[in-house]
């Protein structure tokens, strides 16, 4: 198994971001705005056959319980998973902390899933990993 395919067994989420440093592919990881996570909006919805995924994005930084605008999420297709990070537009200044809401996002693949896993590329930024959202598993979707 190679090191980016090992994202999709990963226990702890805060051990992705060794392992991905070693991984020759890393568009997944290119910041484009502030970190954010995603789930699956209903994931009984999602079979092999889907090619598209509805999801809820979260801004991880505070920002005054608004996730904001999301950014267009960033799909990396390999053997064994399906990368998807998704980021959300920066903002400015000091924000209260009550909690972000949660973005509606339809993902369009531009090939069906598969026996492939889904996985959060957010979990692999340095400092998300270690949170909530991550710390179990970045795997959003296992393949069946």
């Amino acid at each position: 198994m190679t090191p980016c395919r090992i994202v999709g067994s990963l226990l702890l989420a805060s051990a992705a971001v060794g392992v991905l440093a070693g991984c020759q592919q890393l568009a997944f990881l290119t910041n484009t705005g502030d970190p954010a996570t995603w789930h699956l909006s209903d994931p009984t919805a999602v079979s092999s056959s889907s090619e598209q995924l509805h999801i809820e994005v979260t801004r991880l930084d505070c920002s005054g319980g608004e996730t904001g605008e999301v950014l267009e999420p960033q799909v990396t297709y390999e053997a064994e998973q399906i990368i998807i990070r998704v980021d959300v537009v920066p903002i400015s200044g000091l924000q209260t902390c009550p909690g972000n809401n949660a973005v509606p996002v339809t993902v369009q693949l531009t090939e069906p899933i598969g026996s492939r896993s889904l996985i959060d590329g957010g979990c692999a930024l340095e400092g998300v990993g270690t949170t909530a959202e991550c710390l179990d598993s970045a795997v959003r979707y296992e393949g069946e």
